[in-house]
């Protein structure tokens, strides 16, 4: 999961070391390199500036045809003296350009930044803000909506930016976890402790929310498998009743589960189900009522007075919503359309192991200032995860050794 934005971080960080290949043993020493000329053995494709006159390669190479002319070719190697250059000589033109394009990027780096084997490897300013701005196009590509993509690439500019690091350093992990803490800046600490709210009022009425098709009845019974391990006792009501099948679909996973569901006939007023599922579980003594919304589209304004009727009517404790991780973007949109109806409390995040991007999941917690409070990783009733920002952010970009 996350694979893509996974993906950009390490590209980045590869980039601004220059890719720590060999080339980097090229850097001038001053027991073997008293001149400061480019350093390359024959056999190796040298980078040259544009105003060196003694590198007539570049501009040869560049004229060869895609289907090679043995005259040319001999006239060429007769005219630059150079040694006899590698077979595949039709595909050179394009790898050749290709190779010089990275060189000089790594090279051009080494040369502001001072070399890697100096003591100390100094972000110089010019350098970074090109690779900053190219990054900030990566984030957009995994989905990264683009508030939250400026936001991160400013607070790593302050981090970054003329930044030292000694040679007695792990650079790798040094500038990753500047992006750690950098996205710790600008995503929001705080959260809701479940268990904590589930205790401090007998029943607890929690509202669910969400799109059809998110996940919402099959997250309503993780939740309740969650809640009977600690000795719960749980009632649900459905206020679902214009989808048809839904209370169907939500009886199946009562019956499993041991759990009371109340339902009315579809059509009934959503909010007079979730009354008397409060009152029914204030009569039997549960412990937590959890309430199954309809999800028509955000849009819809009787959607959102029902919402708000049902909100009028119970005041729930926890309004949680249910978006599937991988819509990236999307999920964002919708959810503030919820927020700015009836206030969302927090969100569960479902299909997370189908997310290859990742980037909905920072948009949400640095837009909407909401926490995340599970994860369903799966079908199962046990795939549901506590969200951690902590273990999100170590899976997004692992520690370095």
């Amino acid at each position: 999961m996350f694979d893509l934005l996974k993906k950009k971080i390490a590209g980045f960080t590869e980039k601004i070391l220059g890719g720590a290949k060999p080339e980097s043993t090229h850097a001038p020493t001053p027991e073997t390199q008293p001149s400061t000329e480019t350093n390359v053995s024959p056999t190796e494709t040298p980078f040259t500036p544009p105003e060196t006159k003694q590198s007539p390669l570049p501009e040869t190479t560049v004229e060869i045809k895609p289907i090679p002319q043995p005259k040319p070719v001999e006239k060429i190697q007769e005219k630059t003296t150079a040694p006899a250059q590698p077979t595949s000589k039709p595909v050179l033109p394009q790898i050749q350009q290709k190779e010089e394009r990275e060189m000089k990027a790594n090279v051009g780096l080494f040369q502001k930044i001072g070399g890697l084997f100096t003591g100390t490897l100094t972000l110089k300013e010019d350098t970074m803000n090109a690779f900053l701005e190219e990054f900030e196009l990566s984030l957009l590509e995994a989905d990264v909506e683009l508030n939250t993509a400026t936001a991160l690439i400013e607070e790593m500019r302050k981090r970054l930016v003329n930044k030292t690091i000694s040679s007695r350093e792990n650079p790798n992990a040094i500038i990753l976890g500047e992006i750690k803490a950098a996205l710790h800046e600008i995503l929001p600490p705080a959260t809701i402790d479940f268990d904590a709210k589930i205790n401090a009022q007998r029943p607890t009425v929690i509202l669910i929310l969400g799109p059809n098709g998110a996940g919402k009845t099959t997250t309503i019974a993780k939740l309740t498998h969650r809640l009977q391990k600690q000795g719960k006792k749980v009632i649900w009501g459905s206020a679902d009743t214009f989808r048809a099948g839904s209370i169907e679909q939500l009886q199946v996973h009562a019956d499993k589960l041991g759990v009371r569901l109340i339902k009315h006939q579809y059509g009934a007023d959503p909010a007079a189900v979730a009354f008397d599922a409060v009152k029914a579980a204030n009569a039997e003594n549960a412990d937590v009522v959890i309430i199954d919304t309809a999800g028509r589209q955000d849009t819809n304004k009787n959607l959102l007075e029902e919402l708000k009727k049902i909100q009028r009517v119970i005041q729930p404790h926890l309004k949680l919503y249910v978006g599937e991780s991988y819509t990236g973007q999307a999920i964002l949109t919708q959810a503030k359309v919820f927020d700015d109806a009836i206030g969302i409390d927090g969100f569960i995040l479902t299909k997370l192991d189908t997310d290859t991007k990742g980037g909905g999941v920072l948009s949400l917690l640095h837009n909407l200032h909401k926490p995340i409070l599970f994860f369903g990783v799966g079908q199962g009733y046990e795939d549901l995860i506590p969200f951690s920002l902590d273990a999100f952010l170590e899976r997004l970009i692992p520690g370095e050794a």
